[in-house]
């Protein structure tokens, strides 16, 4: 029997609080800026890369003041 590794990265990148937000019915816009660090972003093993991921993690920071690292390709364009 194998397991489900969920439902994958989102389609297109949102801060971890405009995601809950919007669950609750919020369409408060939040505007994500890069800060410019990078880090390398290495999977943990077995673990498959998405197409939505790169291989370098990003520092941003929130329009909410939440700040963060990600390597959804949204951030890289």
């Amino acid at each position: 029997m194998s397991r489900s590794a969920g439902p994958g990265s989102p389609v297109w990148f949102l801060c971890p609080v405009e995601r809950v937000e919007r669950r609750y019915g919020s369409r408060r816009e939040h505007v994500v800026t890069l800060t410019g660090r990078e880090k390398p972003y290495r999977p943990n093993r077995g673990s498959a890369m998405g197409l939505r991921s790169t291989f370098t993690s990003r520092e941003y920071v929130c329009s909410c003041s939440y700040r963060g690292w990600s390597n959804h390709v949204d951030l890289a364009r």
